[in-house]
Protein backbone atom coordinates (compact mmCIF):
# COMPACT_ATOMS: atom_id res chain seq x y z
CA UNK A 1 0.00 0.00 0.00
CA UNK A 2 2.73 2.57 0.87
CA UNK A 3 4.73 1.70 -2.36
CA UNK A 4 1.41 1.73 -4.16
CA UNK A 5 1.21 5.43 -2.75
CA UNK A 6 4.79 6.57 -3.76
CA UNK A 7 4.68 5.17 -7.02
CA UNK A 8 1.51 7.03 -7.53
CA UNK A 9 2.82 10.15 -6.20
CA UNK A 10 5.87 10.03 -8.23
CA UNK A 11 3.67 8.93 -11.50
CA UNK A 12 1.34 12.22 -10.84
CA UNK A 13 3.99 15.15 -10.24
CA UNK A 14 5.74 13.27 -13.85
CA UNK A 15 2.27 13.42 -15.61
CA UNK A 16 1.21 16.63 -14.28
CA UNK A 17 4.84 18.29 -14.88
CA UNK A 18 4.65 17.14 -18.74
CA UNK A 19 0.64 18.53 -18.79
CA UNK A 20 2.00 21.92 -17.26
CA UNK A 21 4.62 21.99 -20.01
CA UNK A 22 2.77 21.22 -23.10
CA UNK A 23 0.02 23.75 -21.88
CA UNK A 24 2.34 26.51 -21.64
CA UNK A 25 3.88 25.69 -25.11
CA UNK A 26 0.87 25.32 -26.69
CA UNK A 27 -1.43 27.98 -24.91
CA UNK A 28 1.81 30.18 -24.09
CA UNK A 29 -0.20 30.70 -20.55
CA UNK A 30 2.20 30.08 -17.38
CA UNK A 31 -1.31 30.16 -15.22
CA UNK A 32 -3.17 28.04 -17.00
CA UNK A 33 0.00 25.82 -18.18
CA UNK A 34 0.47 25.46 -13.84
CA UNK A 35 -3.65 25.02 -13.23
CA UNK A 36 -3.47 22.51 -15.79
CA UNK A 37 -0.58 20.57 -14.50
CA UNK A 38 -1.57 20.50 -10.83
CA UNK A 39 -5.19 19.53 -11.89
CA UNK A 40 -3.76 16.52 -14.33
CA UNK A 41 -1.60 15.82 -11.90
CA UNK A 42 -3.80 15.05 -8.87
CA UNK A 43 -5.73 13.45 -11.19
CA UNK A 44 -3.09 10.85 -12.88
CA UNK A 45 -2.15 10.51 -9.03
CA UNK A 46 -5.51 8.53 -7.84
CA UNK A 47 -5.93 7.42 -10.86
CA UNK A 48 -2.48 5.73 -10.26
CA UNK A 49 -3.22 4.06 -6.69
CA UNK A 50 -6.54 2.99 -7.96
CA UNK A 51 -5.63 1.14 -10.19
CA UNK A 52 -2.58 -0.31 -8.18
CA UNK A 53 -4.94 -1.44 -5.17
CA UNK A 54 -7.14 -3.09 -7.43
CA UNK A 55 -5.03 -4.72 -9.09
CA UNK A 56 -3.66 -5.74 -5.98
CA UNK A 57 -7.07 -7.31 -4.51
CA UNK A 58 -7.87 -8.99 -7.45
CA UNK A 59 -4.10 -11.01 -7.35
CA UNK A 60 -4.38 -11.32 -3.85
CA UNK A 61 -6.63 -14.22 -4.49
CA UNK A 62 -4.47 -15.31 -6.78
CA UNK A 63 -1.53 -15.42 -4.52
CA UNK A 64 -3.72 -17.28 -1.50
CA UNK A 65 -4.07 -20.11 -4.29
CA UNK A 66 -0.66 -20.60 -5.59
CA UNK A 67 1.03 -20.24 -1.93
CA UNK A 68 -0.62 -23.74 -1.41
CA UNK A 69 1.42 -25.44 -3.87
CA UNK A 70 4.36 -23.52 -3.94
CA UNK A 71 6.78 -21.26 -1.58
CA UNK A 72 6.12 -17.50 -2.59
CA UNK A 73 9.59 -15.74 -2.13
CA UNK A 74 8.47 -12.34 -3.36
CA UNK A 75 5.63 -10.86 -5.23
CA UNK A 76 4.03 -7.73 -6.69
CA UNK A 77 2.61 -5.68 -9.47
CA UNK A 78 4.23 -5.39 -12.66
CA UNK A 79 4.24 -5.02 -16.56
CA UNK A 80 5.64 -7.34 -19.10
CA UNK A 81 7.31 -5.77 -22.62
CA UNK A 82 8.63 -9.09 -24.48
CA UNK A 83 9.68 -6.77 -27.15
CA UNK A 84 9.80 -2.55 -27.10
CA UNK A 85 7.17 -0.41 -26.59
CA UNK A 86 4.98 1.29 -25.54
CA UNK A 87 2.51 -1.28 -24.35
CA UNK A 88 2.31 -4.42 -21.93
CA UNK A 89 0.93 -6.61 -20.34
CA UNK A 90 -0.30 -5.43 -16.65
CA UNK A 91 -0.27 -8.37 -13.90
CA UNK A 92 1.57 -9.86 -11.15
CA UNK A 93 4.85 -11.39 -10.40
CA UNK A 94 5.62 -13.92 -8.04
CA UNK A 95 9.04 -15.35 -7.03
CA UNK A 96 9.39 -18.91 -6.28
CA UNK A 97 12.48 -21.10 -5.12
CA UNK A 98 12.59 -22.10 -8.63
CA UNK A 99 10.76 -20.41 -11.02
CA UNK A 100 9.59 -16.28 -11.65
CA UNK A 101 5.35 -16.66 -12.62
CA UNK A 102 3.93 -13.51 -14.15
CA UNK A 103 0.32 -13.77 -14.54
CA UNK A 104 -1.66 -11.35 -16.14
CA UNK A 105 -5.26 -10.90 -17.26
CA UNK A 106 -5.27 -10.36 -21.27
CA UNK A 107 -6.82 -7.06 -22.57
CA UNK A 108 -10.47 -7.40 -23.84
CA UNK A 109 -9.56 -9.21 -27.24
CA UNK A 110 -7.81 -12.38 -25.92
CA UNK A 111 -9.96 -14.76 -24.09
CA UNK A 112 -8.07 -16.06 -20.88
CA UNK A 113 -6.50 -15.30 -18.60
CA UNK A 114 -2.37 -15.87 -19.15
CA UNK A 115 0.38 -17.15 -17.43
CA UNK A 116 4.50 -16.44 -18.09
CA UNK A 117 6.53 -19.14 -16.25
CA UNK A 118 10.64 -18.29 -16.22
CA UNK A 119 12.74 -20.82 -15.05
CA UNK A 120 15.45 -19.70 -12.79
CA UNK A 121 18.26 -22.08 -14.08
CA UNK A 122 17.03 -20.69 -17.85
CA UNK A 123 18.65 -16.88 -17.24
CA UNK A 124 21.82 -16.47 -18.20
CA UNK A 125 21.67 -12.33 -17.08
CA UNK A 126 19.73 -10.23 -15.49
CA UNK A 127 20.19 -6.09 -15.28
CA UNK A 128 18.24 -3.31 -14.67
CA UNK A 129 17.04 -1.16 -17.46
CA UNK A 130 15.42 2.38 -16.76
CA UNK A 131 13.05 3.44 -19.55
CA UNK A 132 11.67 7.30 -19.81
CA UNK A 133 13.97 7.73 -16.55
CA UNK A 134 10.68 7.07 -14.88
CA UNK A 135 9.84 3.21 -15.33
CA UNK A 136 12.20 0.78 -13.38
CA UNK A 137 12.42 -2.35 -15.07
CA UNK A 138 14.81 -5.18 -14.90
CA UNK A 139 16.00 -7.45 -18.34
CA UNK A 140 15.61 -11.08 -17.79
CA UNK A 141 17.64 -12.83 -20.36
CA UNK A 142 17.67 -16.40 -21.64
CA UNK A 143 19.63 -18.50 -24.09
CA UNK A 144 17.95 -18.40 -27.42
CA UNK A 145 14.51 -16.40 -26.43
CA UNK A 146 13.75 -12.92 -26.54
CA UNK A 147 14.91 -10.79 -23.50
CA UNK A 148 11.70 -9.84 -21.19
CA UNK A 149 10.97 -6.78 -19.44
CA UNK A 150 9.52 -6.24 -16.68
CA UNK A 151 8.71 -3.01 -15.37
CA UNK A 152 7.82 -2.93 -11.14
CA UNK A 153 8.57 -1.02 -8.09
CA UNK A 154 11.64 -2.02 -5.64
CA UNK A 155 13.75 -2.95 -8.42
CA UNK A 156 16.30 -3.74 -5.93
CA UNK A 157 15.00 -5.85 -3.98
CA UNK A 158 13.55 -8.08 -7.03
CA UNK A 159 17.11 -7.98 -8.25
CA UNK A 160 18.47 -9.29 -4.86
CA UNK A 161 15.58 -11.74 -4.00
CA UNK A 162 16.20 -13.16 -7.68
CA UNK A 163 20.17 -13.37 -7.53
CA UNK A 164 19.66 -14.96 -3.70
CA UNK A 165 16.70 -17.74 -5.35
CA UNK A 166 19.57 -18.44 -8.50
CA UNK A 167 22.20 -18.63 -5.79
CA UNK A 168 19.82 -21.05 -4.06
CA UNK A 169 19.68 -23.41 -6.94
CA UNK A 170 23.40 -24.18 -7.93
CA UNK A 171 24.06 -24.88 -4.32
CA UNK A 172 21.35 -27.87 -4.23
Amino acid sequence: MKQAIKSGLLQGVLFGLITSILHFIFDKSIKRGVIYGISMGIFFTVFWFVLLYSQSKKFKKIKQVMSEHVDIIYDGAATRFIKTGLSGDRGWLFLTNTELIFIFIPQKHKLQDRRHNINLSDISDISKRTKIGAINSIAIKQDGKIPVNFALDNRKIWLQKIEQAKENILCE
